[in-house]
């Protein structure tokens, strides 16, 4: 049979296998079914291809094939960075791809590559193929443009951006009600494009990835406890999220064993203990070293260090960083360390040097393999909170950070906690939301986290933004508001969303 003769004959077996798939699925075509389309006889089959995965490898092949010269020819027409991408987007969601029987076959092949070889094989010269090619003409882009760290952004918006190619190509394969015809896909991805484009030229951090929005305020909430609220667990345990941070206060003359005994209590229950080290309330280097010995004992792994508002001091510390210093953390392996943020004026230290020594704090935490976060004071307006977070964009300080919030409690219980903590721009606004029912009324947060999730939607902050709770023995009460939160936050989301 002449060579002619016999392409013809294969390329029939392939149209044939093809059809079948298209008609019957994958599972069941057959030898005889793809003889059958071919309109020729089984032997004519095993002459050329040993089984009808043998057929898939060739189908694939040639369709792979296809699609790189189509790039290289698209390639070869543009004349910058950005053609060279659009050419790959328009290889990878052409419109071909919306051909049926070329979709069954790709549907085939990416599920059967997982038991055949030769198709596994296809499959990852297809992905490196495709990774190589968006990789390299992002980082040249990236490169034209003056990106910052224009290499390893391309690494990570070439992830983004292959991650959305699979997804839109498999929505349309499957013709769910959310798919996008190709043109719209390829649109799709262009925008997203544009969108990391549009922030390369701020630093890439190693949380790149992590920027906070509405929906990711009230996931992994933290909350603070006291010796009453642990013996009230079983009341609120169903509203709290597994290894949630629960954080432990550090009062003067604080019972070491006792303490240690609620953060052991908190592991097995199934908790994250962070117990407060208040510098202002340890006498010496002795008592530090027990306080922190015998919380690692019961594997404790996460601290807050603080300055304690006991004035004058009980003993030789007068601040979190002269704790930080002695190296107690270290010595007992111990992996996170927060601070205290103070989103308005502290009553006793100026602002400028409350947030030059934040700044001295995370960067001896970071020298000493610690991995440092912020808690905040409570406030009871949002306006200081983000004054605070524009601050440390600003100041270039890129940490978790947990935004304090006062829980659902009686109102002027919570006056008397925030007038000993010297709050007071916000505190003012308390008084004159609640008036003379001051006696009566409950404080809760529903409106400060609505305020909370509606300005984080709008801003970009290279660090994860989440919420600390300061329940005052009302924890239960708390984490159902959060819990109520959560679920309105998600909806308006989804409203304004459709809206736009």
């Amino acid at each position: 049979m002449s060579d002619s003769k016999s392409q013809e004959t294969r390329t029939r077996l392939i149209d044939a296998a093809i059809e079948s798939i298209y008609q019957n699925g994958y599972a069941n075509t057959t030898v005889a079914k793809i003889c059958d389309f071919a309109g020729g006889a089984s032997g004519n089959l095993h002459h050329y291809f040993d089984s009808k995965e043998g057929l898939l490898v060739e189908a694939m092949a040639r369709l792979l094939d296809r699609m790189r010269k189509k790039v290289l020819e698209g390639c070869k027409n543009a004349n910058s960075p950005r053609g060279k991408f659009w050419a790959v987007i328009e290889s990878v969601l052409g419109d071909e791809q919306s051909d049926k029987r070329a979709s069954a076959v790709w549907l085939a092949f990416w599920v059967q590559a997982d038991y055949h070889d030769d198709l596994r094989r296809i499959r990852e010269v297809y992905k490196k193929r495709l990774l190589t090619n968006v990789r390299g003409y992002l980082r040249q882009i990236f490169r034209e443009i003056g990106a910052h760290s224009p290499d390893e952004r391309a690494e990570y918006a070439a992830s983004i951006i292959i991650s959305l190619i699979y997804g839109v190509w498999l929505s349309h394969e499957l013709d769910e009600e959310i798919s996008l015809d190709m043109e719209r896909a390829r649109l799709l991805v262009w925008e997203c494009l544009e969108m990391v484009i549009s922030r390369s030229r701020e630093r890439l951090r190693e949380d790149r990835g992590l920027v906070a929005t509405s929906t990711a305020l009230l996931s992994g909430l933290s909350v603070e406890v006291i010796t009453k609220d642990m013996k009230e667990l079983d009341q609120w345990r169903d509203y709290a999220e597994s290894g949630m941070q629960i954080f432990i206060p550090h009062f003067r003359d604080m019972d070491v064993v006792k303490n240690v005994e609620i953060a052991h209590t908190v592991i097995k229950a199934g908790y994250t203990p962070v117990p407060h080290v208040s510098a202002r309330n340890v006498h010496d280097e002795d008592e530090l070293e027990r306080i922190v010995s015998g919380m690692a004992g019961v594997g404790v792994r996460d601290f807050l260090f603080l300055g304690g508002g006991e004035n004058p001091p009980v003993g030789k510390f007068d601040s979190a960083l002269q704790m930080l210093k002695t190296g107690v953390l270290s010595r007992h392996k111990a992996s996170s360390i927060a601070f205290a943020g103070h989103p308005e004026e502290h009553p006793e230290q100026e602002r400028s040097v409350m947030r030059r020594a934040l700044k001295e704090k995370i960067a001896l935490a970071y020298e000493m393999g610690l991995k440092p976060s912020i808690v905040t004071q409570f406030c009871f307006a949002a306006t200081p909170f983000f004054d605070f977070l524009d601050w440390l964009k600003s100041a270039d300080i890129s940490v978790p950070v947990r935004l304090g919030v006062a829980g659902r409690v009686d109102a002027g219980k919570l006056i008397k906690f925030a007038a000993a903590c010297g709050i007071g721009r916000s505190l003012r606004f308390v008084r004159l939301q609640f008036g003379k029912s001051l006696r009566l009324a409950k404080y809760s947060p529903e409106g400060l986290l609505a305020e909370f999730a509606g300005r984080i939607a709008v801003r970009r902050y290279d660090f994860p933004v989440q919420i600390h709770f300061y329940p005052f023995g009302a924890v239960r009460e708390t984490l159902a508001v959060a819990f109520e939160s959560s679920r309105e936050i998600s909806s308006d989301e989804f409203v304004q969303t459709t809206h736009h």
